[in-house]
Order: C-alpha cells, then structure tokens, then sequence
C-alpha cells in the first residue's frame, strides 16, 4: 500500500514515495495523503523497475539472443524449458507473474554478470524515466522502499545520479516507521 509506505517513511512530512519489489509504485505525499500518483500497468503495460519486469526483460532477451549464451545455457538448465513451454507459460497460464519472480531470482544470482548489472540499471532507468520524471517540478525528498529495491540498491542509487535525482533512503520495509506513524497518529 503506498500510502503506508508514505506514511511510515515520511511520517508528516512531505515527499515522494516509491516501492520497487515484485511491482513497482510511486506517488507523492503531501504529509497526509497520496495527492498524486503514476498508475502501474503490471508487469505487461507498466512496472517499470520491478523484479517481475526485469524477469520479462530476461525472457525477452533470451528469446531473441540477446542474453549472453552462458547465462541462457545455465538458465535453460536449471529450468528445464524450450521456448514452447515459455510462450505457453506467458500466455496460456493465468498468472505468469510467479513465473517472472523465480527468473528474476536466478537473475538475482548473477549480479556478477556484466549483462545482469545493465538489464537492472536498465530495468531502474525506465522506472524513473517513465514514473519519477512525472514529479520533477517537485522539490522534496525521494525515498524507496521494498525487497528487491534493497536488492538493487547501488544500481538504484548509481542509475538515480545520472538521472539527476538523489535518493534520500532506501529500505526493505516501512513498517517501523507506520508503528511509529500510528501511535503518534492513534485516531488513523
């Protein structure tokens, strides 16, 4: 929820809030509510920045033979599937969200890899040139939150700089914070 996530990050104060984990958000708070907001497409149309998305991004480039031939060897290995069981998985399953979020943790594994470091700050950059830009008249601070964006941290932090933007933190969780919010806060 983005506005717990401003609440237990900001507190009262204002700012721009984002979430980057297996979707991905963002929106300004105005210290007490979520005043304005990019809409998140899902992991087709929108989620730029996400673990789901740089999982599509993955795929893609597999597909295409753009992946590095080591890394799709290893990848196909480990899964044990052809380009078949990848297009039925996308488009013939309900929900390949799941399916994305285990590619994008062997992803994960490899943040070794050259090719793996650019698809994230790749992933990052569309995420702040699609959704941040959308604030940039906005002077307040920038705060992150969410698992993967702990994950991705010096890559979100590097990619922000050439972006022209700084981070002020970046956490795995805002639920500190939302404890503190609601005892200061008990009538929310």
């Amino acid at each position: 929820n983005l506005l717990g996530a401003a609440r237990g990050l900001f507190q009262d104060k204002k700012g721009i809030i984002c979430i980057i984990d297996t979707t991905s958000f963002s929106g300004y708070y105005d210290g007490k509510i979520i005043d304005k907001y990019v809409l998140h497409g899902g992991f087709i149309l929108g989620d730029d920045g996400s673990s789901v998305v740089l999982g599509r991004m993955f795929i893609s480039d597999l597909i295409k033979g753009w992946a590095p031939k080591d890394l799709t060897t290893e990848f196909i290995e480990k899964f044990g599937i052809t380009y078949k069981d990848i297009f039925q998985e996308i488009y013939s399953r309900p929900n390949p969200t799941y399916s994305m979020i285990s590619i994008a943790a062997f992803l994960n594994d490899h943040m070794d890899n050259e090719y793996v470091i650019n698809l994230i700050k790749n992933n990052i950059r569309n995420f702040f040139r699609r959704d941040i830009i959308q604030y940039k008249n906005l002077s307040v601070p920038i705060r992150i939150t969410g698992k993967e964006a702990m994950i991705y941290a010096k890559q979100i932090q590097e990619v922000a700089k050439e972006e022209g933007y700084t981070i002020d933190s970046i956490t795995e969780s805002p639920d500190e914070g939302l404890v503190k919010y609601h005892q200061n806060h008990p009538e929310k």
